[in-house]
């Protein structure tokens, strides 16, 4: 009784679809923490320009009004969380850059 295998071709065919299945979802997340990296940017930079208004309109620290003085606090923790996101969705990019070069030398 003989031990049948498959052909080479088609084992190295099926490892570079594997391979090629990763590497599409890996550019997926990539492109998904791009969009999403621009549109908070884009959103905070918007918010910075309204927070500068406030802050223009509100008057000196120490009088302004208590609902000024809390939208101005308010919009500082957004603006820190902002911060905060874009910088893990840089991590991530990061990592996913890596992983995305590590998978590409897989297949040749």
């Amino acid at each position: 009784m003989a031990f049948q295998t498959r052909s080479r071709e088609r084992d190295q065919t099926t490892d570079i679809n594997r391979y090629r299945t990763l590497l599409l979802a890996v550019e997926r997340s990539v492109d998904e923490v791009r969009k999403e990296r621009e549109g908070l940017q884009r959103r905070l930079d918007e918010h910075l320009l309204r927070a500068s208004s406030i802050v223009d309109n509100s008057g000196a620290f120490g009088s302004r009004d208590p609902q000024d003085e809390k939208d101005i606090e308010e919009s500082e923790r957004q603006i820190q969380w902002v911060r905060q996101r874009l910088g893990e969705l840089e991590r991530q990019s990061s990592e996913l850059d890596g992983v995305r070069a590590q998978v590409s030398g897989l297949l040749g």
